[in-house]
């Protein structure tokens, strides 16, 4: 069975897993490896994880008043890179009215 495969067999686990992650200081590698394996299966709630770990991201840099370390807070960790970059590509769907 692929690693793939595997993972969405185990989404209902996975995002059982991810929401009990917030109440506690999770790492951003989590939060996007959580977002990554709903997305792959499809599940709803990846943009709920997505748009979790964005919002935590940008109130983290919302914090550094330096634009250069700014920049590198959110773009020099591949992983904080990957979680942007894919809140970019999804906004506008995670972000409609409800």
């Amino acid at each position: 069975m692929s690693p793939c495969a595997k993972a969405t067999r185990a989404r209902p686990a996975v995002a059982s897993y991810c929401s009990s992650l917030w109440t506690a200081r999770q790492p951003i590698l989590i939060q996007l490896r959580c977002y990554q394996v709903l997305a792959h299966a499809g599940d709803p709630r990846a943009a709920e994880v997505l748009a979790a770990a964005n919002a935590e991201l940008q109130a983290h840099a919302t914090a550094i008043t330096d634009a250069t370390l700014r920049h590198g807070f959110l773009n020099d960790i591949p992983e904080r890179r990957e979680i942007v970059a894919a809140f970019r590509s999804f906004a506008p769907s995670i972000m409609k009215p409800r």
